[in-house]
């Protein structure tokens, strides 16, 4: 909500999708649908009103509090997965209700809803190890990749606050992770730019209160030192094919 309210990217990234970002992390609880559809037709025979009536109001709370995740993941100005981890919350709280209700012998009847709950968890019991490596090596993946962008980002922050530098202009296009680390408004300039003609490409300066321009460092200098390993020889050769290795 405080990246909604101080729009700190003065451009607009292209949006991503948010909604099928989502359906990607919680498809893994596709499972829990089974019991979900047992407790779904006993509440259509009890009759919708009553069984409205009836939800505990910890499972309006995490309704509530799934939408308003899901609302903000979608209003930000940029687009990253990570957006939607609020909403993964009462995603697993809403998940732990379902098997919880079913387990105790709510639904169709006691028996078929327990069974559809036991098997619900077997399915998830024996695709949780793949699915934790799976999140294990997107996690490493995403911070190695972010790493350059960290140590510019702090650079920029250092040089702000012994500068009185209050806004940066890169070379590029937009990325947010410029603008988390070093905590400053930020022009993402598309080149060759008429208002920054010094400026080079997926090259950092600060502007202090002056106006003056001072380096803060070049994104794929930076790349080559601290970015993963196994993607700095692609890096270079993909910018040596265009003239840009020097």
């Amino acid at each position: 909500m405080f990246r909604v309210a101080t729009h700190l990217e003065l451009q607009r990234q292209a949006a991503a999708a948010t909604l099928p970002t989502f359906v990607r992390e919680v498809r893994y609880l596709s499972a829990v649908g089974l019991p979900l559809g047992g407790l779904l037709v006993a509440a259509v025979k009890r009759g919708a009103r009553r069984s409205l009536l009836e939800l505990p109001p910890a499972v309006l709370v995490w309704l509530l509090w799934l939408g308003l995740a899901l609302a903000a993941a979608c209003a930000v100005q940029t687009k990253l997965g990570w957006y939607v981890l609020p909403a993964l919350m009462p995603m697993a709280l809403l998940c732990g209700a379902i098997l919880g209700a079913a387990l105790a012998g709510g639904g169709i009847s006691r028996g078929s809803t327990r069974v559809l709950a036991a098997f619900a968890l077997v399915i998830l019991a024996i695709g949780m190890p793949a699915h934790w490596r799976l999140i294990d090596q997107a996690f490493r993946a995403e911070r190695e990749r972010s790493r350059p962008s960290y140590v510019l980002g702090m650079r920029a922050r250092v040089l702000g606050t012994a500068r009185g530098g209050e806004e940066l202009f890169f070379g590029g296009i937009a990325l947010p992770t410029l603008v988390y680390y070093s905590g400053m408004r930020a022009h993402f300039v598309t080149l060759p730019s008429p208002d920054c003609p010094a400026l080079a490409y997926h090259q950092l300066v600060l502007r202090d209160s002056n106006g003056a321009l001072s380096p803060v460092g070049n994104l794929d200098d930076e790349w080559k030192r601290s970015g993963p390993p196994e993607e700095r020889a692609a890096a270079a050769s993909a910018l040596d094919s265009f003239g840009m290795g020097g």
